[in-house]
């Protein structure tokens, strides 16, 4: 991650006491080794913190109490604790002064400047389909009095940059608004709240935000793991009224700059895919299986259900950025239910088309030359899938021939090597910075300041002194401590060592090692209609790697890793391209990798990335770049279980996503567990298949047990791997050439939108009381077309805006009396493409009043003073508030002097504050004169009193019976009344 984190620096600290640097019953017990390098044990220099409480906006009280917490990582239930110090705390002092807020009375800021803010509705949301709400307050927006309408710094473009870019008569300002999954993120645009230029200095708009689809104009987030996604909001002040940006940062670079993060807390569910395949419709292509150029395809998607419940309501997405896709143009399919532990293909195909541009050259039919889409899976009971989804279709191909189907089995028990396997170190003669460059996780390169390993000495593979870098895939054999283990036969593959040849619980694997082991030639995969089903690959596997059970990570985070790879061979055997991790369908990868250490963390080069991947200067908002192994993958860690003391227990196969009860080994002790792969993208191809483990540095501590763990611990016992198989392979390779067909004639992508129809139910359409639920859903609603995008949806109430436009396409509601309700719906890739139920098919729900009683409209009134509005001190904003609960509300405000010198209301209204709007407070930035005054008078409907009336019933506002009066009727002739 290339950005300053301060408390990566603490977090070693914590991690390395539990990894034993501190945590030992002897502090000293490892000092006295010669030349070992050691970071400061728990007695470092004091992390004095000072934290403050303000009572800005009231007092909060008298009496306040503190309190010290101490979060525990080391140690569980089912392992040994670890020892340490624990904390200690010295010199606790509270402080605090007594002051009096008065009215700021400066009369001109103009010579000082006045800093923007920048605030949003929540920092927490939890959909992951919502809006988020953005206010601006800049009195000074832009600079030179323009905008910068095109988002390149300049304030001066001629013809382009002025004070209302979207030409709505209202002067506006953009913040940018960006995601992990979305580093280049949006522009969203807000605008003044007043039509008047300058009145207010208040900017107001909202943030799309999507979990489900990376549409244009939405800001996409993905959850990983137990990870929730931010995002992140930025807005460029560079004029504070004195014609420089506002100093707000001790670091120049950051004046003027002002930003805020929002949470998006996404459910998360476990569907995966397992494979895809395509057709070809009539006319469209030639239905070989294979997407080539210009053709228009149906795509076909196979997913699994692991969430352990039956789900309702599945809606899959496709996505795609890839120059290869031209247009996607049937990208949302729909099921109504997927049973736990179902695997079903989705009964419509998504709809594509293969771009012109997609053309293989002559010759290069064996490079990975394809178009990747990511799939978005959502039901009623998640909002995303865990992991994200992709499917890979490969381009431009024909193929055929091949030799007699076969199947590639090994089972390691040839007792003098690795039988079909061969070995393969990535870790030998790089045990410096300089060596190990391009090796690392992009969060830990110590050339760049913004990563969390920056200056780090120790950043290479394998040890200064060669000689502890051993390769330590091995036969694991009966002369092994624990007298062998094996799934099937007396041998099995074991990446780990052996520290003590006579106790197995010295069984440990290294630090600072990154070695595969990969199939010695390449296998011939099969392909329909010569072989019967498409080639999967599948082992059986016990497998125990540190995690955060053992060490200071965050949950379900782990520092070492292991993951599965291809890569592709031509004719002769040559291998060609680079290699691909590929995702298991069955015991998936378990864990992903964590990022908070500033020890390093290293991943293969030779997967068509490296630790420099990650920098981009025309996108600087990246987080993380591509990589195998590296946060956010994920990767294997635990599944099944190592523990030399036991033998096969149904059940204990730790993170094993489908095998819940194991599978028990012909030797030794343990659970195996099977882990299956789909090879249908590669069908026909030659292919070589390789393990690859990888693990953390700690200095040069070359293992666990080295630095201090217990060692009949069994979270360090490494790999262990067997039947390894795969199914519908050939006895000889298919020719594969380029696809050379004229396909210039085929279809065009269709227009983009031309209409769109809105629909909206209601459920129910009368509730039995007030405050009841309904639910609104407007999934009906069609396009023609939406061309790479989905629908978007905006919900009214009674007439006003209730949401702004989200993918969400349900909303839900509480009515206390008859509401109405409308819906409109746009094309996200064509905005202008709108549908609506406004003045024809919206939904009226009939609430339900009790036979006595009344549910009256909340009060009294409150007006309080806010400040902050805009323009020159004394500012006389002020907050008109009801109550703690936001009611549909009509609110005036008045001529004091005037009601009471004339005792009518008629004629002494000034304006409509709200009119109808589900609200709580408003805010009102009128200027009082001197000698005059205000009156606020508000309306609500509620059950068994008269809808909308400003009367509180007392007997004088209804004057006498000589001169009746009412206070509806006499605002009512006011022509400036509530409409």
């Amino acid at each position: 991650m290339k950005r300053s984190h301060p408390v990566w620096a603490l977090a070693l600290v914590a991690a390395l006491t539990v990894l034993g640097i501190a945590a030992a019953a002897a502090p000293d017990s490892h000092d006295e080794r010669a030349g070992e390098k050691r970071v400061a044990p728990v007695s470092a220099p004091t992390d004095d913190r000072d934290f403050t409480l303000e009572d800005t906006y009231g007092d909060d009280g008298v009496n306040y109490q503190g309190a010290l917490g101490f979060m525990v990582l080391e140690g569980s239930p089912s392992a040994q604790p670890i020892a340490t110090y624990g904390v200690g705390v010295d010199d606790m002092v509270v402080e605090w002064k007594e002051v009096r807020l008065d009215e700021d009375t400066t009369t001109n800021c103009a010579s000082t400047g006045s800093c923007a803010t920048l605030d949003t509705s929540t920092d927490q949301v939890y959909t992951g389909l919502t809006a988020i709400a953005v206010t601006v307050t800049d009195a000074s927006p832009g600079k030179g009095g323009n905008d910068d309408c095109d988002h390149n710094g300049v304030y001066t473009d001629a013809g382009v940059d002025k004070p209302d870019c979207d030409n709505d008569g209202r002067r506006d300002v953009y913040v940018k608004a960006w995601s992990d999954a979305e580093p280049a993120g949006e522009w969203v645009i807000l605008n003044e709240t007043t039509a008047i230029p300058g009145t207010s200095g208040v900017f107001e708009g909202s943030v799309p935000v999507s979990s489900s689809y990376d549409s244009p104009g939405t800001v996409f987030v993905q959850r990983s793991g137990s990870a929730q996604p931010d995002v992140t909001l930025r807005y460029a002040d560079p004029d504070d009224g004195t014609g420089s940006p506002c100093r707000s940062n001790s670091d120049p670079a950051k004046w003027g700059i002002l930003e805020r993060s929002v949470q998006i807390n996404v459910t998360v569910g476990s569907v995966v895919v397992r494979g895809s395949r395509i057709t070809n419709d009539l006319g469209k292509g030639d239905g070989d299986g294979f997407a080539d150029t210009n053709e228009t395809v149906n795509l076909y998607v196979t997913v699994v259900n692991k969430t352990g419940k039956d789900l309702t309501r599945v809606v899959a997405r496709l996505a795609s950025n890839s120059p290869y896709v031209d247009c996607i143009f049937q990208d949302t399919v729909s099921m109504a239910s997927l049973p736990k532990g179902a695997t079903l293909e989705l009964p419509n195909p998504f709809k594509w088309k293969v771009s012109g541009a997609a053309v293989r050259l002559a010759g290069h039919e064996y490079d990975d030359f394809h178009a990747t889409f990511n799939l978005t899976i959502s039901a009623d009971q998640f909002d995303a899938s865990l992991a994200p989804q992709q499917v890979i279709q490969d381009l431009d191909l024909d193929a055929a021939g091949g030799g007699t189907p076969s199947n590639f089995s090994e089972g390691f028990e040839n007792p003098t090597g690795f039988g079909l396997f061969t070995s393969m170190t990535l870790d030998t003669g790089v045990s410096t910075n300089g060596f190990s460059d391009g090796k690392r996780c992009q969060y830990n390169d110590p050339d760049f300041p913004n990563t969390g390993s920056y200056g780090q000495t120790y950043c290479y593979l394998g040890f200064a002194n060669e000689a502890n870098n051993t390769y330590d895939w091995h036969l694991h054999t009966t002369a092994m401590p624990d007298g062998g283990r094996a799934y099937a036969g007396g041998r099995s593959l074991h990446w780990g060592y052996h520290l003590n040849p006579g106790d197995p619980k010295f069984d440990d694997y290294k630090f600072s090692q990154m070695d595969a082991i990969v199939t010695a030639a390449p296998v011939n995969l099969g392909m329909t209609p010569v072989t019967p089903g498409d080639p999967e690959l599948s082992f059986k596997h016990q497998i125990n790697l540190m995690d955060y059970r053992a060490v200071g990570a965050l949950f379900m985070q782990a520092p070492d890793r292991a993951v599965v790879e291809l890569q592709l061979a031509d004719l002769s055997g040559n291998q060609v391209g680079v290699w691909q991790k590929i995702a298991p369908y069955s015991n998936v990868y378990d864990i992903q990798p964590s990022n908070n250490y500033i020890n390093c963390s290293f991943d293969p080069d030779d997967d068509g990335n490296n630790e420099d991947s990650y920098f981009d200067p025309t996108d600087p908002y990246r987080s993380y770049g591509p990589s195998s192994t590296c946060w956010p993958e994920f990767v294997f860690g635990s599944q099944g279980s190592t523990d030399y003391r036991y033998g096969f227990v149904p059940g204990n196969v730790n993170r094993a996503s489908d095998d819940k009860v194991g599978l028990a080994g012909s030797a030794g002790p343990g659970d195996w567990v099977e882990t299956k792969f789909d090879l249908s993208r590669y069908r026909g191809r030659r292919v070589k298949v390789r393990f690859l483990a990888t693990t953390i540095k700690v200095y040069d501590y070359t293992d666990p047990i080295a630095l201090g763990f217990p060692a009949d611990r069994f979270f360090d016992d490494g790999w262990y791997i067997d039947d390894v198989r795969i199914s519908n392979t050939l006895t000889s390779p298919a020719t594969f050439s380029a696809d050379t067909k004229d396909n210039s004639s085929l279809p065009a992508c269709p227009l983009n939108c031309t209409s769109v129809t809105a629909s909206l139910a209601a459920e129910p359409a009368t509730t039995v009381a007030p405050g009841q639920p309904v639910s609104l859903d407007a999934s009906a609603s069609v396009a023609n077309t939406c061309v790479g995008g989905v629908l978007q949806f905006r919900f009214y109430v009674n007439g006003v805006l209730a949401r702004d436009w989200t993918d969400n396409a349900f909303f839900s509601d509480a009515p206390l009396t008859d509401a109405s309700y409308d819906v409109s719906v746009r094309c996200s890739t064509r905005t202008d493409c709108v549908g609506t139920t406004i003045g024809s098919t919206g939904r009226i729900v009939t609430v339900g009043c009790p036979s006595t009683g009344s549910l009256t409209w909340p009060g009294p009134l409150r007006v309080d003073k806010t400040g902050g509005l805009g323009g020159d001190e004394p500012d006389q904003g002020l907050t008109v508030s009801w109550g703690p609960q936001a009611r549909w509300t009509d609110l005036i405000r008045g001529d004091l002097v005037a009601l009471r010198t004339g005792a009518t209301y008629t004629g002494t209204v000034l304006g409509c504050d709200l009119a109808d709007t589900n609200a709580s407070s408003a805010a009102d930035g009128a200027v009082l004169a001197p000698g005059s005054g205000f009156y606020f008078l508000a309306r609500g409907a509620a059950c068994n009193v008269t809808p909308f009336s400003y009367s509180a019933g007392a007997p004088k506002e209804r004057g006498s019976s000589l001169a009746p009066r009412t206070r509806d009727a006499e605002i009512g002739a006011d022509p400036r009344d509530c409409p």
